[in-house]
């Protein structure tokens, strides 16, 4: 070999070994690893249900497939009470007679997995739903028991309970709920008003899942509770909706946790606002149907309006194809709304309905959809 193409060689298999490693990437830290990392799965935004027949089964619709398709847990027994959390991946499924421990579906992967009895310990105030929500992508909380540990706090990729600090707040049941900025956000429901009292409540908190610590809410612009009322989340703010009394027009207000103040809406037009079913499009609240205005005995509303938060300004939208419920289902999903199932009740017994529909504000047009494969079981509603 010539001594030029011999040096040459040498210096190619000699240089790379002496050049600096490359510097490599900082490790996000656990809460921004879905945030940092490409390859974490989309939040799903289809609509899902849970109903059961000797084992839990989630419901997902498939816009593009126009259809419903099913997952069955293992064998699972049913609850006197269950209350169940639908995630941006999961589902769960808790028995608060077993300290919540129960089910969880992995939506991405299509698996499931037990979850294990959480530390929380007392009595429940009533038969009723307690707070049991999904915060950021794998957090599930449950807050409302009356004992030492009031609530918990589930990492559902490492399946391990951590106990929540004390609330400033009583603990309560049919509280308005939402999540946000890896914060919960609760509001009103029904708790203790003094020994041996227990009533309609017209405070509130904010519990930092990352910090694990509470602040109280100031007080709303527009004092009262609000019967049957809606929430949701609004660029990582808490939105209520309902109306606080007979004959009085539902209106909503915005809770902005970074200066800690209130906002009202513009008044509603329009007979939605108890026990509605409420989603968040963009820049736009959806409600649609649920009980008149007068405090949920006067019957179901057909209407369906929707709020734009730049414009204050509230849309008429048209009549369903399906007919009006109480407690129906939202979930938007880009410029379109599904609405599905609610409860439908009369003298003799309350059952779950199965029909749906999807609103385009595209279009500006409704569209019914393919009925649940099956009903939602009673020891999940959500309570009137």
């Amino acid at each position: 070999m010539r001594p030029l193409l011999r040096t040459l060689l040498t210096l190619g298999l000699i240089l790379p070994a002496l050049r600096p490693a490359a510097a490599q990437p900082k490790a996000p830290a656990f809460g921004d690893a879905a945030r940092e990392n490409p390859a974490a799965p989309e939040p799903v935004h289809d609509p899902l249900s849970v109903s059961w027949k000797k084992a839990w089964f989630v419901h997902r619709f498939s816009p593009a497939e126009a259809k419903w398709t099913s997952h069955e847990s293992p064998r699972s027994p049913l609850p006197v009470k269950a209350l169940a959390a639908v995630g941006p991946r999961s589902v769960a499924v808790v028995d608060p007679d077993d300290q919540f421990g129960g089910r969880l579906f992995d939506v991405r992967g299509g698996r499931w997995m037990e979850i294990p009895p959480s530390p929380v310990d007392g009595p429940g105030l009533s038969g009723d739903a307690i707070t049991c929500t999904f915060v950021g992508d794998d957090r599930l909380v449950v807050w409302g028991r009356t004992g030492h540990v009031q609530g918990a706090v589930l990492d559902t990729k490492a399946m391990k309970w951590s106990p929540m600090a004390a609330a400033p707040i009583v603990p309560r049941y049919r509280c308005a709920v939402a999540s946000a900025g890896g914060k919960l956000f609760v509001w009103g429901g029904y708790g203790p008003l003094g020994p041996g009292r227990i009533g309609p409540l017209e405070d509130g908190a904010v519990y930092d899942v990352g910090t694990n610590t509470w602040e109280k809410m100031p007080g709303p612009p527009v004092p009262g509770h609000r019967y049957g009322v809606s929430a949701c989340v609004w660029n990582d703010r808490f939105v209520l909706f309902g109306v606080s009394g007979r004959g009085v027009r539902p209106l909503g207000t915005i809770f902005d946790p970074a200066t800690r103040t209130w906002e009202k809406t513009a008044e509603c037009p329009f007979d939605v606002g108890v026990h509605s079913a409420a989603s968040v499009a963009g820049d736009r609240l959806f409600l649609w149907s649920g009980s008149f205005n007068g405090g949920g005995g006067g019957g179901e509303s057909p209407d369906a309006a929707a709020y734009d938060f730049r414009t204050r300004k509230w849309q008429k939208l048209p009549d369903a194809p399906i007919p009006p419920r109480n407690l129906a289902s939202a979930r938007a999903n880009g410029s379109r709304v599904t609405v599905w199932g609610g409860w439908t009740s009369d003298r003799e017994r309350t059952s779950s309905l199965r029909d749906g529909a999807t609103y385009d504000f595209d279009t500006g047009a409704w569209e019914k959809t393919a009925s649940l494969p099956a009903g939602v079981p009673y020891e999940l509603h959500p309570g009137w």
